[in-house]
């Protein structure tokens, strides 16, 4: 009435409502066929073949989603190792709260009290395996008033004396519902209750609602995360053995110490694979594929490398969650440092990173991710750089014919012979390890003597200077020389170790002359005139 009203009243909220109806009906006018006869719009009459494959797939995915949260599957094939037999009394205790999807909607249940023992009786009644009979059903209601009556008033006390089996439906644990939080108060408050029962948890909501306690006091937890009818016959078939749940919990469980974001992590167990990636010439179809191979010893220096890894688990065996980061590792040979990390996130469990050929000789790759340290190595053998050769001049090859012309196809050939096995070359006119070590013993000798003629003759401090001075000189010298500065290739060239050893004497010279300099300077400047 009161839209109407403001439809007749109110232009521009008229002019909306006739806006947004021609919108609608132009989409169903496109939809069946530019016409609005009732055969257009029927359904299909063939596809009437796909009518309970829904059904089916809920199933599938109540069956992929059951999680057993405690104990772990061998201590429960210890502690429960059989379901219910046949003589066996079961109470199932059932969260059924109201709810009103609108103001003037119904009232309904978010459970059926009888969801469960239904399920049950469907199952596994004609079978023989349970006896209706033996099945009771109650709400968490019910519990609640039991707890606040007091002992032996109510039904469902008896009942649960007698039970062999207690199951509960647990929905979402609210403050807001007092009867929500029956089962916890139940667990500490009838301990007499519990004794010698086998206690079962499926929690249709949030698996996190029961803290350490709570868990502990149970014989098997389980989470199914919906209330729909897939969801109880799932719950059912996990109570008789029939299924065994595979799923893994989404979020963290405090109550066991499960934490989500530790969970998701790489598992350290596992070796992560690494390949080459190859890229193949793009295909007819004009899409490149992509491969991996095994690394192929064809890198020079300065090329790249391709690196992907294969799929990185998590502690649940799953695949880790889109942007984990891999780190990829280039070692040269005999170091254990690496000397290039690229970090790359992965995609679908996967990471691919690149890194460069910065040397020749054995390099590995390695990779890793959060704990999970261990991976497949790639090895390859990368040949020295060299100078590349001056291809010959092209010539010209005539066809033999029986005139003298020249063949136009003729092209130019440049043959370039690459020597397949890497050759070593030294390299002149560079300093090693070897100059090193005797320079710096030149150059200690040097100081060592300094410091104790001066420091006799005119004390510690000017020792230390004396020392000091042409340490640093010398050393700087045999830097001019490892670094290649002008004129010292020319040096290293005619002298080799000796040009290294008398260019250091030199350096070292100049200090203990910088100090007789300093001294003598200083020495004018405090002599009384």
């Amino acid at each position: 009435d009161f839209f109407a009203q403001k439809y007749r009243e109110d232009p521009a909220f008229a002019q909306r409502v006739d806006q947004s109806v021609l919108r609608i009906l132009s989409l169903k006018y496109r939809i069946y066929g530019n016409t609005f006869s009732i055969t257009a719009a029927l359904p299909n009459s063939g596809n009437m073949d796909a009518l309970g494959i829904s059904s089916r797939v809920t199933f599938d995915i109540a069956q992929h989603a059951a999680t057993l949260i405690s104990p772990s599957i061998d201590e429960l094939n210890i502690a429960i190792p059989s379901p219910p037999a046949r003589d066996e009394q079961i109470v199932f205790i059932s969260d059924t709260q109201v709810f009103q999807q609108c103001s003037t909607c119904r009232q309904q249940n978010s459970i059926d009290v009888e969801a469960l023992k239904n399920a049950v009786v469907r199952l596994y009644s004609t079978s023989g395996q349970v006896i209706p009979g033996n099945l009771n059903s109650f709400t968490f209601q019910d519990l609640s008033d039991m707890l606040n009556a007091g002992t032996g008033v109510l039904q469902i006390e008896n009942d649960l004396r007698q039970a062999d089996w207690i199951v509960f439906a647990m929905d979402t644990v609210s403050t807001a519902e007092p009867e929500s939080q029956a089962l916890r108060l139940f667990l500490d408050l009838r301990p007499d209750l519990l004794q010698g029962k086998h206690l079962i948890v499926f929690a249709l909501s949030e698996p996190y609602a029961l803290d350490a306690t709570d868990i502990s006091k149970l014989s098997a937890y389980y989470a199914l995360y919906s209330r729909s009818s897939s969801f109880i016959e799932i719950a059912a078939r996990i109570l008789f053995h029939e299924i065994q749940p595979i799923g893994n919990l989404p979020v963290s469980v405090p109550g066991i110490g499960y934490e989500i974001l530790e969970a998701t992590s790489p598992d350290p167990n596992q070796v992560i694979q690494i390949y080459q990636e190859n890229l193949p010439p793009i295909s007819a179809e004009g899409t490149p594929s992509v491969e991996t191979t095994p690394a192929v010893n064809i890198l020079q220096v300065g090329d790249p490398i391709s690196i992907v890894s294969g799929i990185i688990l998590d502690h649940n065996g799953n695949q880790v969650p889109d942007g984990t980061i891999v780190r990829f590792m280039l070692y040269h040979d005999g170091e254990n440092v690496p000397a290039q990390i690229v970090e790359s996130q992965t995609s679908q469990g996967v990471a691919k990173g690149n890194l460069i050929v910065d040397q020749s000789g054995e390099i590995s790759i390695r990779a890793e991710s959060g704990q999970a340290t261990s991976s497949d190595v790639l090895t390859f053998e990368i040949p020295p750089e060299s100078i590349t050769p001056t291809p010959p001049a092209p010539t010209q090859t005539l066809a033999p014919s029986s005139t003298p012309t020249i063949n136009p196809t003729a092209t130019p050939t440049a043959i370039i012979t690459t020597t397949p096995t890497p050759v070593v070359v030294s390299s002149p006119g560079t300093v090693d390890f070897g100059d090193w070590l005797a320079a710096l013993i030149l150059t200690v000798i040097v100081s060592g003597g300094s410091y104790w003629i001066i420091n006799i003759k005119y004390g510690l401090r000017w020792g230390v200077r004396a020392a000091l001075l042409p340490l640093i000189s010398g050393m700087f010298t045999y830097t001019y020389l490892a670094i290649n500065m002008p004129g010292s290739e020319a040096m290293t060239q005619i002298l080799g170790t000796w040009g290294v050893l008398l260019t250091t004497v030199v350096g070292a010279g100049i200090g203990v002359g910088a100090v007789l300099i300093w001294q003598i300077v200083d020495y004018r400047k405090t002599k009384p005139a």
